[in-house]
């Protein structure tokens, strides 16, 4: 069985997963989601999901994501957002007092993903919103 999801209601990774979940042997996805109307279930987005959460394997090199994803939206004439699940620039970089001082705790407070995985950096910058904890830690180093 095959499953193809639309996002129009912004539901295409999640309609995949759990179709694949209740016994859809392929998924049709996009790069980045892009398609017809809303788009359809991105790529990156599945690929990382069943990596991290599935027990399928893919074999999609979840560091090759991000790469592939940019020459896409290029081709495309499109920017690639900055908050982009799974591949935009900002995924990893936290600024306020609560992330920082979370993550330095536990990772997991607030990221569901390692960056490694992804071939990615945590960045913890500075800034407004940059409490005593994300201060120290950026004097340290």
């Amino acid at each position: 069985m095959r499953f193809h999801a639309y996002d129009d209601p912004g539901h295409a990774t999640a309609n995949t997963l759990a179709a694949l979940g209740a016994g859809a042997r392929h998924a049709s996805v996009t790069v980045t989601g892009l398609g017809e109307r809303a788009g359809n279930a991105a790529l990156e987005e599945v690929a990382v999901a069943l990596a991290r959460f599935g027990s399928s394997q893919t074999g999609i090199d979840p560091r090759a994501l991000r790469r592939l994803v940019v020459k896409v939206r290029e081709a495309a004439g499109l920017p690639l957002p900055r908050g982009k699940a799974i591949v935009g620039e900002d995924v990893f970089t936290h600024e306020s007092v609560i992330h920082g001082a979370g993550l330095l705790r536990d990772r997991a407070t607030y990221e569901a993903l390692d960056p490694e995985m992804l071939g990615r950096i945590r960045r913890i910058v500075i800034g407004k919103h940059s409490g005593v904890a994300a201060i120290k830690r950026a004097l340290a180093t």
